[in-house]
């Protein structure tokens, strides 16, 4: 793994997870593309990702929809400028429900070989969101992975700490 993992409570929780999960792809795609460009192969393509829904951590009804707009959101952040092709998350939602995978903070190396087989994806964002306390107020932590769907490696967690009027 690389040597650096990033914690930070942050005003604006979202763009601050997005900003550090797109430089840690590109880490990772010139690390990729400097492996292999000795190769006679076609111009490498932007890089492909599938940010998952996002495990809800508090279980509360009342909360239910945070995890589910983080994920979005963080597929939105991700898509601008179009350096990195981001698939929908009708598609990936589609994956799991076909491939049968529960929500998880973390993904097995076969079972990213399986999402890379379906999605076609170079990169997997999983991970897990918590928000406790009441409505409005709520604090919220996310865990967000990046995971390697070509070598299965995992990178260490980006986490952020914020509240619930933060989200954005």
């Amino acid at each position: 793994a690389n040597g650096w993992s990033a914690k930070i409570s942050a005003v604006w929780l979202v763009p601050v997870a997005a900003v550090l999960l797109a430089g840690a792809i590109a880490v990772g795609t010139l690390n990729r593309r400097a492996s292999v460009a000795s190769s006679p192969q076609a111009p490498a393509s932007r890089t492909s990702v599938a940010v998952l829904s996002l495990a809800n951590l508090a279980n509360e009804p009342n909360a239910a929809w945070i995890p589910k707009a983080v994920a979005e959101m963080l597929v939105s952040e991700l898509s601008a400028g179009g350096a990195l092709r981001v698939l929908p998350g009708e598609t990936t939602a589609r994956m799991r429900r076909d491939l049968r995978l529960s929500e998880s903070a973390t993904l097995a190396p076969d079972t990213l070989k399986r999402i890379r087989r379906y999605l076609g994806s170079d990169v997997v964002i999983a991970g897990s969101c918590l928000a406790v306390g009441s409505a409005g107020s709520r604090h919220i932590r996310l865990d967000l992975t990046l995971q390697n769907a070509r070598s299965g490696e995992t990178y260490p967690p980006v986490i952020v700490e914020g509240t619930e009027s933060n989200l954005i």
